[in-house]
């Protein structure tokens, strides 16, 4: 296909910015939404190109490692890529589906309206931030800011998250397999946080609203300074939980800390004392 020879041409320059220049994506992806008559192209690339697939309807699918944006802004569709991709896969995508057979980089699905994206490996920082609809499915683990000002849709994890998930997260719903590290729905105002296993410290601190649900055991000061909201405990608890608590409702099923409740001022509190 000429397609095809054009991205070999531009891999046989030897030239890296030919590749790494987000323009030169953008062109093949303009020959195949507008100048190639099929709806499906299959393409094998050398070279991470970034923006493959942007803004695209059609199927594609890519044998190699991508750059950054694959997907972005694509309306429908499927893209399939048999390697690793850079970041900000399907950034504000509305409609169609991505599948990454390897690992992504940050901010996959940031901003996204609708659609499916599908990682196989790991995937960076930002996962889903500012995303409106749609779902997201990370198979192995996952960074920072999961879920960052989400406001719709869903984020499932198969591994771990680190820190800072579901930070001021506005709705939908997050499920993390595995642990998560600290301030977990930090500044939360709504939608749901479901952990499997343990979470770090300050889970929910000064949360406004939403639902976090925690199966195992969470670290220190859970619901410190909250304000709304719920979170449920499946284990223990670390030392302060609802220090300086406002209101919501805490609930933790084993045994918690010292401090329990220091400074609270409203709220509910349940717990099992040691």
């Amino acid at each position: 296909e000429g397609i095809q020879e054009l991205i070999r041409a531009i891999e046989d320059t030897g030239k890296d910015e030919y590749v790494a220049t987000y323009n030169t994506g953008e062109f093949i992806s303009h020959l195949v939404n507008k100048g190639y008559s099929r709806n499906k192209i299959e393409l094998k690339i050398r070279s991470p190109f970034s923006c493959l697939g942007l803004y695209t309807k059609k199927d594609w699918i890519i044998i190699g490692d991508v750059g950054d944006l694959v997907g972005g802004g694509m309306e429908g569709g499927e893209i399939i890529v048999n390697g690793n991709a850079e970041k900000w896969v399907g950034g504000n995508m509305g409609s169609g589906r991505i599948e990454i057979g390897g690992n992504a980089g940050d901010n996959a699905g940031s901003g996204m309206r609708g659609g499916r994206i599908r990682v196989i490996g790991d995937a960076g920082d930002g996962v889903g931030i500012k995303k409106e609809g749609g779902m997201i499915e990370i198979g192995g683990n996952v960074g920072n800011y999961a879920g960052l000002e989400m406001k719709g849709g869903k984020i499932i994890v198969g591994g771990n998250a680190k820190d800072w998930t579901g930070k001021e997260m506005k709705g939908g719903m997050i499920e993390i397999g595995g642990n998560v590290g600290n301030y977990a729905g930090e500044w939360m105002r709504g939608g749901t946080v479901k952990i499997k296993g343990d979470a770090g410290a300050v889970i929910g601190g000064s949360m406004r609203g939403g639902r976090i649900e925690i199966g195992g055991n969470a670290g220190n000061y859970p619901g410190g300074s909250m304000r709304g909201g719920r979170i449920e405990i499946g284990g223990n608890a670390g030392c302060g939980a609802g220090k300086w608590m406002e209101g919501g409702t805490i609930v933790i099923k084993g045994t918690t800390g010292p401090w329990v409740g220091e400074e609270m001022n409203g709220g509910c509190l349940l717990y099992t004392s040691d």
